[in-house]
């Protein structure tokens, strides 16, 4: 799901396990909490990032890992 409200842009793709290793992270506007299965991205949550939602859908899609986000999608 994505959508803009008051001015926030959000991406929400939510897991479907409860058991995922959960990583936040936030700088300045950007938000993000990211769910990962065994090394690899399974959800996340965005707020704020919508220039680069394209880049997290390949991300979710791709099932980047941890050190692939750092690299091509950083804070």
């Amino acid at each position: 799901m994505k959508t803009e409200v008051f001015g926030d842009y959000y991406l929400a793709v939510l897991p479907s396990k409860s058991s995922l290793e959960w990583v936040e992270e936030e700088k300045d506007d950007i938000v993000r909490d990211m769910y990962f299965d065994q090394g690899k991205l399974e959800a996340v949550l965005m707020k704020n990032d919508g220039s680069r939602s394209k880049i997290y859908q390949t991300a979710l899609m791709e099932k980047w890992t941890r050190e692939r986000i750092n690299r091509e999608l950083p804070l």
